[in-house]
């Protein structure tokens, strides 16, 4: 099965454009990413958990963190052998540098979607949503979730 198949592909679109929960996006590429065995960064997946990461920060406010991940992201996107047949990548790209613009000009938090042909349906496969006012500060959440359980 080609990652693009895989549940926790399609609940990372769905993540990222309907929630706009990014610490999920991060959390279930990461997993995927790890399951692939792919081990070079040159490679779509974690090219997208930066760009999940830089919109995780700007939200939050954390403007240099998300100056340094979109950076790092948009860098990516030439190094990146583009598999993934689902995605507009030049949509993808023209939107990051965008954001980019945005976050250096200290412009408020813009969220933008994921374009996808419509073969790609990520629109079935089931989430866990969290309120809007957790989405912001969501590693802390986790965090204490975690810390009460041990």
């Amino acid at each position: 099965m080609m990652y693009w198949q895989d549940r926790r592909f399609l609940q990372f679109i769905r993540y990222f454009n309907e929630t706009r929960d990014y610490f999920e996006c991060h959390e279930v590429l990461e997993e995927l990413w790890i399951d692939t065995g792919v081990r070079t960064k040159k490679h779509v997946l974690p090219l997208l958990i930066l760009i999940s990461t830089s919109l995780y920060h700007w939200r939050r406010g954390n403007l240099c963190g998300a100056e340094k991940t979109m950076r790092n992201a948009l860098k990516r996107f030439a190094e990146v052998e583009w598999d993934e047949p689902h995605i507009d990548n030049a949509s993808l790209h023209s939107q990051c540098e965008h954001a980019l613009q945005s976050i250096e000009r200290r412009m408020a938090f813009c969220p933008f979607v994921i374009q996808t042909d419509s073969s790609l349906l990520w629109q079935r496969v089931t989430i866990e949503e969290a309120p809007e006012q957790i989405l912001v500060h969501k590693h802390v959440h986790v965090f204490q979730k975690y810390r009460k359980k041990t």
